[in-house]
């Protein structure tokens, strides 16, 4: 095109368009950036007003129970997550203000937003330690649970430990590591969208039944395999000036995954894990085995028009039916298990500090394969995302390692703030915060991801493990404290 040609067009034609539509669509665009920002600005208020506690966890020194009494604890806690109105996978009408104006007060004035807690271990200097991190009203319920399954523990209210370390930033003579978990399998929902994945969370990893420490009180200490001591073994290994630190930050999970029924998607844009997990088992697992179905069939006619004998065919709803070949049959027990259990949304994170010459990069590895005994074959796995250091081949990749950096106290601030739910912000406020706050370098790892475990999947990952565990740095109560005798003599 001539550019006298479109200097003209732009002058006589686009721009008085835009200016003479301004009246129509400039308060539309105010009005919902204006909504945009009052919404993440009642959740940020209302979230800075949460109150939380950080209570750590010192397991006796003989636990005889197995993972099973941290599930029942973990089942005890569950509650189903209701988000407010204007949240993804919510559907919102403007009709519903009446009848459901409290939903509404709550999320306009509000800014309700539900919270999560997260359970965590961390090795200082190689002393190991469990907690954690609630809501202070929460508290006292969490520390009935745990006495009931512990009563020999000791609970105490800790400060948080990542306060003790500062902000990092490079020259403070801290260095750091750090990666994110999820689960790896994933499904095509639509043969028409090869390209179109979605996660199957149904699909377990293998846990502490797998491993039969189900059977606990059958074992002897010496027979049990416990797949948390890998973990426990490599945490308790590091020795003065670093710092190893898992978290697993759960909430009840809540139907905000994309529909992979493309017939139901537009009248049911998301559902619950159980909801795709349902259909994964269906569509994938058992439809190749289905038998065909015969509709009826009308008798054929001959030259005079009348009806040929033996040609007329009765439906059929199921012929030629195959069972569900063995390799496919560990999948499909194991997945309906799954749907049987209470699901939280998780994300998982862990991450490696080292202050001065105490810093080892070879601990990160370490502590990333630590997660690998989890893997079934034939189920589902973890999957290392957003590490701090991985992707960069080659040195122009990231020139003086800036992207590194970036990542690294990225990570860190994720970790301190346990960043997985936080309400999303509004992409008004993200081309401001671009603008105003961009980093020397952006950061290459992505947003924070989480994956739905059971509470069996939960309670393999993170329970108090027995004898069994003989790292020197798992810190263990000598004996039960208790009060005297009632009628001892005075």
């Amino acid at each position: 095109m001539n550019e006298g040609l479109f200097i003209i067009i732009v002058r006589d034609f686009i721009y008085p368009l835009i200016a003479g539509t301004a009246v129509i669509w400039a308060p539309l665009l105010l009005g919902w950036l204006a909504f945009g920002w009052w919404l993440e600005y009642v959740r940020k208020l209302k979230l800075s007003e949460a109150s939380w506690t950080m209570i750590e966890i010192k397991i006796p020194k003989e636990v005889t129970k197995s993972p099973l009494a941290v599930e029942i604890m973990l089942t005890a806690l569950w509650g189903e997550t209701k988000p407010p109105l204007f949240t993804k996978g919510i559907t919102t009408s403007w009709s519903t203000l009446i009848s459901d104006f409290g939903k509404w007060y709550g999320a306009l004035w509000v800014g309700l937003w539900p919270l999560w807690w997260s359970l965590e271990i961390a090795s200082i200097e190689g002393n190991i330690y469990f907690f954690v991190r609630c809501e202070g009203k929460n508290r006292e319920m969490i520390e009935d649970l745990l006495y009931s399954q512990f009563p020999q523990a000791e609970i105490t209210e800790v400060d948080d430990y990542t306060r003790y370390v500062p902000p990092l930033k490079a020259g403070n003579g801290w260095d750091l590591r750090g990666c994110e978990y999820k689960l790896k399998e994933t499904f095509v929902p639509d043969s028409t969208n090869k390209d179109k994945k979605l996660p199957i969370d149904a699909l377990p990893i293998k846990t502490y039944v797998d491993y039969g420490l189900d059977d606990a009180f059958q074992l002897e200490e010496n027979q049990k395999i416990d797949p948390l001591v890998p973990l426990l073994q490599m945490m308790g290994s590091i020795g003065p000036g670093e710092q190893v630190w898992v978290q697993y930050v759960i909430q009840g999970s809540w139907a905000h995954f994309e529909n992979p029924d493309p017939k139901k998607k537009a009248e049911k844009p998301f559902v619950t894990w159980q909801d795709v997990g349902k259909y994964w088992i269906d569509e994938v697992i058992l439809k190749p085995w289905r038998g065909e179905i015969i509709r009826a069939q009308p008798a054929k006619k001959d030259v005079e028009g009348k009806d040929i004998p033996g040609t007329a065919k009765d439906p059929v709803l199921n012929t030629g039916q195959k069972d569900v070949p063995e390799r496919e049959r560990p999948r499909l027990e194991a997945t309906e298990k799954k749907l049987t259990k209470f699901g939280y949304d998780c994300g998982i994170r862990s991450i490696y500090l080292g202050k001065g010459t105490a810093f080892d990069k070879n601990k990160f590895a370490e502590m990333k394969n630590a997660f690998k005994q989890f893997t079934a074959p034939n189920l589902n796995s973890f999957e290392v995302i957003n590490s701090t250091d991985d992707g960069f081949d080659f040195p122009w990749q990231d020139y003086r390692d800036l992207k590194k950096i970036t990542n690294r106290e990225k990570m860190f601030k994720r970790y301190v703030k346990r960043d997985f739910f936080y309400p999303p912000q509004m992409g008004a406020t993200l081309a401001v915060k671009k603008a105003l706050d961009k980093p020397l370098v952006n950061a290459s790892i992505g947003s924070p991801v989480t994956s739905v475990l059971s509470t069996e999947e939960l309670a393999t990952i993170f329970h108090f493990p027995g004898s069994v565990a003989t790292t020197s740095g798992l810190g263990r109560i000598e004996a039960q404290k208790a009060e005297p005798p009632a009628n001892l003599p005075i």
